[in-house]
């Protein structure tokens, strides 16, 4: 009896990045996206099978019917992997009940939403001596500057927020 790989997402580096990891070891790899647009990590030859399911934001409710649905015909529970941010904050909004049908690396509800924050994540990784890059916010006096001398090029520059940054874009 194997569990099954569901990864909710194609469309991202991510989705390819656990569908190919996972797959190339004989895993069972099901993408499950909310429409066949821009899903390139379905297109991976060790993808098992690709499912349209109701959109994440649009349709929260019926997707979760429909996970719970497929987990319930499955012989052996499947793992569940979020791509994603959005994705991420579905299952953690849902964690109570679809951890009863899948196995979900998420414990307490709430805290994968919260890491989202990137500068939450960094303070939570210095407190605990996790070695993370260095880090200014441009709000910090003279940020500018001191990119230049402490930093130095090359360098990262991300926004604490994905999503709401991403929303604001699109």
């Amino acid at each position: 009896m194997e569990n099954k790989a569901v990864i909710l997402g194609s469309n991202f580096y991510t989705g390819l990045s656990i569908i190919r990891g996972l797959g190339s070891n004989g895993i069972y790899t099901v993408a499950m996206d909310h429409s066949k647009e821009n899903t390139y990590g379905a297109k991976s030859k060790y993808l098992s099978e690709q499912l349209i399911v109701p959109h994440y934001r649009k349709q929260k409710e019926e997707l979760l019917r429909y996970l719970i649905d497929y987990a319930k015909k499955q012989e052996a529970k499947p793992v569940l992997f979020p791509s994603v941010d959005p994705y991420v904050e579905f299952i953690d909004f849902y964690l109570d009940e679809l951890k009863n049908y899948y196995h979900i690396n998420m414990t307490d509800q709430g805290f994968w939403s919260s890491i989202m924050d990137k500068e939450y994540l960094h303070s939570l990784a210095t407190q605990h001596g996790v070695l993370v890059p260095e880090s200014l916010s441009p709000t910090e006096k003279g940020f500018e500057e001191r990119v230049v001398t402490e930093i130095r090029f090359p360098c990262i520059v991300k926004p604490t927020d994905s999503p709401t940054f991403v929303s604001i874009q699109s």
